[in-house]
């Protein structure tokens, strides 16, 4: 999975149990981080911020849960069980049909190329005749019939020219004064590779919503 997708899908998750819509801190995402390079499963790190706001829920005095280093524990505790029963287990991939693996994941791209050229054609012509070439790369990988991870590297690798396109070419003035103001505590508190990681994030993650340009990546399949 990318870097994107990881990052954004707990991003939203813990934002969503908390109630408040505010920015993750530095803290936070150094910790999804360490989440990532330790290859701890989505599911699991989403499952665990659901039993933890669950159980937080139940208690008659509560502080209100500030940071994602609340989840913590149960992260650990539940990517050790989940490590555990892996021994002399087969995935869940490994237990579907070839042949249903394939036929999902090609009904997936197709339906994700033509909503991709849909909303592209929508955005200025420079940039719609540099998604059209991705669009034929994405086509062509259609058409080989190729599956597994080379497919989902592939993909990714799209996804992040989409991005790299997408903030370089779509985003106004207005949308990056706006995320400056609401990023300038963070800037403070952050070295600039880290604030400029977490400030490209930010910004890809509001221009895909604004354009409604599609993720190639088989995590949304």
């Amino acid at each position: 999975m990318n870097y994107f997708n990881y990052f954004s899908e707990i991003e939203a998750a813990f934002i969503r149990r908390r109630g408040r819509n505010l920015l993750l801190s530095p803290v936070d995402w150094t910790l999804i981080e360490s989440w990532q390079k330790n290859e701890i499963p989505l599911h699991i790190i989403l499952q665990s911020i659901e039993d933890v706001f669950d159980a937080y829920d139940k208690k008659t005095t509560k502080r209100a849960i500030k940071s994602l280093s609340y989840c913590k524990d149960e992260v650990e505790a539940r990517y050790a069980e989940w490590l555990a029963a892996q021994v002399g287990k087969a995935t869940d991939a490994e237990d579907l049909s070839e042949s249903a693996r394939e036929s999902d994941v090609s009904e997936h791209l197709s339906k994700v190329l033509a909503e991709f050229r849909s909303t592209t054609a929508k955005i200025a012509a420079k940039v719609d005749r540099s998604f059209e070439k991705i669009a034929r790369k994405l086509e062509l990988l259609i058409e080989s019939g190729e599956t597994g991870e080379a497919l989902e590297l592939k993909l990714e690798k799209l996804d992040e020219q989409v991005d790299e396109k997408l903030r370089s070419a779509a985003a106004d003035d207005s949308m990056l004064r706006d995320l400056e103001i609401s990023m300038a505590e963070y800037k403070r508190k952050m070295d600039a590779a880290s604030y400029q990681k977490t400030f490209d994030l930010m910004l890809t993650k509001k221009l895909r919503e604004k354009t409604g340009v599609p993720r190639f990546s088989l995590f949304h399949l």
